[in-house]
C-alpha cells in the first residue's frame, strides 16, 4: 500500500515522462522533415536546437522528478539520464523500447559530456565551437542575491550597468529605485522615487553621468562622488523603457507604439525613429561601433543598420530555439556576438555577429531558471543576468573569454 506522499511522487514522475515522450516525438518529426526538405544549414541549426531543448528538459526532468521530504525515495527510473532509450513501463507510462540509436547525431555523447561537466569544478564553463564564429567561453564569476528590505516588494531587476569601480548599479522596477551592489555584494539604495516607474539606466563612458528613464521622462544624474539628480533631459509625452548611451546620442525604447528614438545628447532633440522590440520590456542593444541595433520581434531576433534601417539579418525562433515572445535582455560582447535571454527556455542564446550561427552558450545557468535582464560592461567582456520575479531576485555574473 502506497502512502499519499509516495503516490504523489509516482504521479509527478509519470507527468514528467509523458511530457518527455511528447517532446521526443515532436523532435523526431521535426528532424524527419528537415532531413527530407531542408538545406545542410537548416539541418545543422535544427539539430543544434533539438540538442539544446532535449538537454534542458533532461536537467528539468532530473530535478522535478526527484522526491524530497523527510525521506528521500530513490527511484530506479532515475537512470534515465544514463540511458535515454531504455525506459519502459514506469507507472502507467508505456514507452516503446527502441534500438540504441542516437535521436540526434552526437546527442548521447553530449549528454555524457554534460553530466561530466556538471560534476566538475568547471561546470559553468560552456564552449562554442562554430567554424565561422570566434571561439569563446562564458565563465561563471559570482552571484548576488537582492533581497527585500523593510517594507519593500520582491525586487525585480530590469536593467543595470557595470561601473569602473567594480560595482553594479541596477534598476529595481518593483520598488521604483536604483540600487548599487558593491563588489563584496553589499546592496544599498542610491535613488528612489515611488511616484514614478523607473525602468532603464545607462552611463557615459567614464561613468561621469547616468541617464535614467522614469515614466515619460529621461533624467540626468551625476554618478560620483554620489548619485545625484541634475536635470530632466527629455520630457516628451512618451513611455520610456530601456535606454542606451553612445558618443553623440541617447537611444531610448518607448512603448505605444514600440520603437526606439535616437535623441541628440546635447539638446534632447529626437532625430530619428528606429524599429524596436515588440515583446518583453523594450530590450535592445547596439553593436560595439554603434552602427547596428539589435532587437527582438515576437518570433525572431533582428539586426539592422542604425542610419539606413537596412536589415542585416533576422534569426527566427526555429533557429534560436526561443519560444514566441520569449526573448528578453539583449547584449553584445567584444566580438559583436549577440547574447539573448531565452526567458521561457531558461538559457542564454548566442548569435554570431553575421547571424549565420546560433548557439546556446549557457544552456543552464547556475541558479537562475528564468533569465530576464542581461547587461554587458563597457568592454564587452563581462555580463550579468538577472532572474524574473521569484521569492527574491538573483543576479549572476559571467565573464566572456577567447579560447
Amino acid at each position: 500500500m502506497l502512502h499519499d506522499y509516495e503516490i504523489s511522487c509516482v504521479q509527478n514522475k509519470q507527468r514528467c515522462l509523458e511530457k518527455f515522450v511528447e517532446i521526443l516525438e515532436k523532435h523526431e518529426m521535426m528532424l524527419a522533415q528537415v532531413d527530407k526538405k531542408g538545406s545542410p544549414v537548416d539541418k545543422f541549426l535544427t539539430e543544434e536546437m533539438v540538442k539544446t531543448d532535449v538537454m534542458k528538459y533532461l536537467h528539468d526532468l532530473d530535478e522535478d522528478g526527484k522526491c524530497h521530504g523527510d525521506t528521500t525515495y530513490q527511484w530506479k527510473e532515475n537512470s534515465i539520464l544514463k540511458n535515454l532509450l531504455d525506459i519502459e513501463d514506469i507507472g502507467n507510462v508505456q514507452v516503446i523500447k527502441k534500438e540504441k540509436i542516437d535521436l540526434v547525431p552526437g546527442l548521447r555523447k553530449d549528454i555524457e559530456l554534460y553530466q561530466t561537466k556538471m560534476n566538475s569544478p568547471q561546470a559553468n564553463t560552456l564552449q562554442i565551437k562554430n567554424p565561422e564564429c570566434t571561439q569563446v567561453v562564458a565563465n561563471y564569476v559570482t552571484s548576488y542575491c537582492v533581497k527585500c528590505h523593510g517594507d519593500e516588494n520582491i525586487p525585480w531587476v530590469t536593467n543595470g550597468m557595470f561601473l569602473e569601480n567594480g560595482s553594479l548599479i541596477i534598476v529595481d522596477k518593483h520598488n521604483s529605485s536604483i540600487k548599487e551592489i558593491s563588489s563584496s555584494g553589499t546592496t544599498k539604495v542610491i535613488y528612489s522615487k515611488k511616484s514614478s516607474a523607473i525602468r532603464g539606466i545607462c552611463t557615459t563612458n567614464a561613468d561621469e553621468k547616468a541617464f535614467v528613464s522614469m515614466d515619460h521622462t529621461i533624467s540626468e544624474f551625476s554618478v560620483s562622488p554620489q548619485f545625484k539628480y541634475e536635470r530632466d533631459f527629455q520630457t516628451k509625452n512618451m513611455e520610456f523603457y530601456q535606454i542606451a548611451f553612445s558618443k553623440d546620442y541617447i537611444f531610448a525604447h518607448i512603448g505605444n507604439p514600440w520603437c526606439v528614438k535616437m535623441i541628440d545628447r546635447n539638446n534632447g532633440r529626437i532625430l530619428k525613429t528606429l524599429n524596436g522590440s515588440s515583446c518583453g520590456f523594450g530590450y535592445f542593444a547596439l553593436s560595439r561601433d554603434e552602427k547596428k541595433i539589435i532587437y527582438s520581434k515576437a518570433n525572431s531576433v533582428v539586426c539592422e543598420d542604425v542610419l539606413s534601417g537596412e536589415e542585416f539579418f533576422q534569426c527566427a525562433g526555429t533557429q534560436t530555439g526561443i519560444a514566441r515572445k520569449g526573448a528578453r535582455g539583449i547584449g553584445v560582447d567584444y566580438h559583436d556576438n549577440i547574447y539573448v535571454c531565452n526567458s521561457k527556455g531558461g538559457c542564454i542564446v548566442m548569435i554570431s555577429k553575421d547571424g549565420h550561427f546560433v548557439k546556446s552558450i549557457l544552456p543552464i545557468l547556475k541558479e537562475i531558471k528564468q533569465p530576464y535582464a542581461l547587461c554587458f560592461d563597457k568592454c564587452g567582456k563581462k555580463f550579468f543576468v538577472s532572474s524574473y520575479i521569484e521569492s527574491h531576485c538573483k543576479i549572476e555574473v559571467y565573464e566572456v573569454q577567447q579560447q
